[in-house]
C-alpha cells in the first residue's frame, strides 16, 4: 500500500537524518586505543608485565589494544622505543635476573616462569643481551 505524497516525504527525510546521525555517532565512537588512552596503556603494560609467561604475539596484543597489528607496532615503538617483541623479551629478561638473584628456583623453572618455552632458547635469548648465562649471572648477582 503506498504511502501518501506527503507522509512519504516526511518518511524518507526521517530515515536519511536517522542514517546522517547514525553514520555520524558510528565515526565518532571512541575505540580502545591505548595510545590515545594514558589509561588503557597503562593496562596494556600491566598486562604484559603480569602475563610473560602468556603474552602471545604481536596480533593478540594489538588486537586488545584495538588496532590492527602494523598500526599497534609502529605506535608501540612511538611509545616505548622498541618493538612490542623486544618490549616483551626485555621485560622477560629484566624478570629472570630478577628470580635468578632472589630465588633457589633451577634455570628450567625461571625460563618457564619468564614464558619460554625450553631453557635452551631462553638461555641463548639471556646470554645475547646480558652477555653471560643466566648460572653465570646468578652467580656473580650473589657474589
Amino acid at each position: 500500500m503506498p504511502l501518501p505524497p506527503g507522509l512519504e516525504t516526511a518518511a524518507n527525510n526521517l530515515l536519511r537524518g536517522l542514517l546522517i546521525k547514525l553514520t555520524h555517532d558510528t565515526a565518532a565512537a571512541p575505540r580502545p586505543q591505548a595510545a590515545e588512552n594514558p589509561v588503557a596503556w597503562r593496562r596494556l603494560m600491566a598486562y604484559i608485565q603480569e602475563n610473560l609467561h602468556d603474552v602471545g604475539g604481536v596480533g593478540r596484543l594489538a588486537e586488545k589494544a584495538g588496532y590492527t597489528r602494523s598500526h599497534f607496532s609502529r605506535l608501540f615503538r612511538a611509545h616505548t622505543g622498541l618493538s612490542p617483541r623486544q618490549f616483551v623479551i626485555n621485560a622477560r629478561i629484566a624478570f629472570a635476573k630478577e628470580l635468578l638473584r632472589g630465588s633457589t628456583l633451577s634455570v628450567s623453572e625461571i625460563a618457564l616462569r619468564a614464558g619460554y618455552g625450553d631453557v635452551f632458547g631462553f638461555s641463548k635469548q639471556f646470554r645475547q643481551r646480558t652477555g653471560q648465562t643466566p648460572s653465570g649471572y646468578r652467580v656473580r648477582a650473589r657474589a
